[in-house]
Formats: structure tokens, C-alpha cells, sequence
């Protein structure tokens, strides 16, 4: 799925039906999720990851990038665990932070930097990759890697139908 960001209330209701609807596979027993989120600096991983856990019931002043503290942890209607890859240089330090451990935990893991440790991501997980256009637009990407069970197609569905009521 891909989605031509025009503005940030775009991103933020993109996050709120993600949200939503991975939030009700969790509901039906799901154990947990992992989404990794790609894109330059400055593209928008911390403000759509912030908009994701504020439809998830975690207040706005709670959700900020982990880029220091490395991990954060959320409480809403669910668990979030929110990392931040950027200044992990090794696998040993990322095993070290304890993420395996989190990856076992119920709820949601998300990732920011994910590509730069590819290979200690779950066999299954989402990829968002963000890219900045022109006119301070983002290209969102979202995509399944490993088993396919549907979700970006369901939030694709969801999302065109919430935009023919926001029309």
C-alpha cells in the first residue's frame, strides 16, 4: 500500500485507522506486532509513530523519539514498545538492550531505523518506509515482510472508505 501524504492531518488519520485496525487483530487474539519504520532523518517516523499511539489511548505528551534512551515504553488499550535504531552500532548492543526479549512480549514493537538491523527483525513483520516529497508531502509506504495476512490490503480498504466520509 502506498499513500501521497499531503499534510500532517493526512498522516495523522492514516495512523489512527493503522492503529485501529491492527488494534482489533490484536482484540482477536493476535499476540503481538512489529512494524519497522524507515526514512530519512526528518521525514516523520516519531510524528506518525506519535499519532499511531495517541489513537492507541497513550497521551501525546508521553510519545517521544527514543534516539537517547533507546527504548520507550507506552501504555494504552495496549503495550507499546517504541525503539529507536539510530545509535546502535552492533548486534551485541542491540541483544544487550534486551530487544529479543521485548519481541516476545505481547503487544506492539515499533522500530525506527529498522533497516539497519534487518536481520534481528522477526521473521514476519510491517515495513513503513517514509520519504520526503516536494511541498512537504510524504510518500508512506506499507508492506508485509514474510507471512502476508492482509493488513496493509484491509487498511487500504478502511482508509478509502474513511476518505469518502471526510470528502
Amino acid at each position: 500500500m502506498e499513500l501521497i501524504a499531503d499534510g500532517l492531518e493526512v498522516t495523522e488519520r492514516w495512523a489512527k485507522v493503522l492503529a485501529t485496525t491492527i488494534q482489533s487483530r490484536l482484540d482477536k487474539g493476535q499476540h503481538s506486532l512489529t512494524i519497522g519504520f524507515q526514512g530519512a532523518l526528518g521525514a516523520g517516523k516519531t510524528t506518525l509513530i506519535s499519532s499511531f499511539c495517541s489513537a492507541l489511548g497513550v497521551a501525546d505528551d508521553q510519545v517521544s523519539s527514543p534516539t537517547f534512551a533507546l527504548q520507550n515504553v507506552y501504555q494504552g488499550v495496549v503495550t507499546v514498545d517504541h525503539f529507536d535504531f539510530y545509535r546502535i552500532q552492533t548486534d551485541e548492543e542491540l541483544f544487550e538492550l534486551g530487544f529479543e526479549e521485548m519481541l516476545d512480549q505481547p503487544g506492539i514493537h515499533l522500530i525506527e531505523w529498522a533497516d539497519k538491523f534487518i536481520d534481528c527483525l522477526p521473521e514476519c513483520y510491517l515495513n513503513i518506509e517514509i520519504v520526503t516529497l516536494a511541498d512537504r508531502r510524504r510518500r508512506i509506504t506499507f508492506a508485509e515482510i514474510g507471512a502476508q495476512t492482509g493488513l496493509p490490503e484491509e487498511v487500504g480498504r478502511i482508509w478509502q472508505k474513511s476518505q469518502k466520509t471526510v470528502s
